[in-house]
């Protein structure tokens, strides 16, 4: 099994000003201890976490040390591996966002649910109540 981490969860551990940082810092925790499997990041993800990090980070040089940890570059150990969301997976992707407007899913989490159906993988990490019920969520 494996577990898809998503932009709210990576974005809670990584900033400290986050409201669920206590939280998620614990879950990444358990998370890295092995039980669930592989940590899996997705290049959608990324994009959209280095994203948010910029617009709420404080610290100088916070996000591009947070790039580097979710990408496994120096001086942080690899930790998360990496999807690339393909040409497939963004055409399931993007029906799957026509058809759920209403649920309000981002086209992010709509390549998320689309790449965990592609290679298995058991849950994501998330805060993101829109997940629930499509997919297993941790926490």
């Amino acid at each position: 099994m494996s577990v898809l981490l998503d932009t709210d969860f990576l974005v809670s551990y990584w900033n400290v000003e986050e409201p669920r940082h206590e939280e998620a810092t614990a879950r990444f925790s358990d998370l890295l201890g092995g039980g669930e499997g592989a940590l899996i990041v997705s290049d959608f993800v990324v994009d959209e976490a280095a994203t948010l990090s910029l617009r709420r980070a404080r610290r100088a040089g916070a996000t591009e040390a947070f790039v580097r940890f979710l990408l496994g570059l120096p001086p942080f150990p690899r930790a998360l591996s990496l999807a690339y969301v393909g040409p497939e997976v963004f055409a399931r992707a993007t029906q799957r966002f026509l058809r759920s407007t209403r649920r309000r899913l981002s086209f992010t989490d709509c390549t998320s649910i689309e790449l965990m159906e592609e290679h298995g993988v058991g849950a994501i990490a998330t805060f993101d109540a829109g997940f629930r019920g499509l997919v297993r969520t941790i926490p």
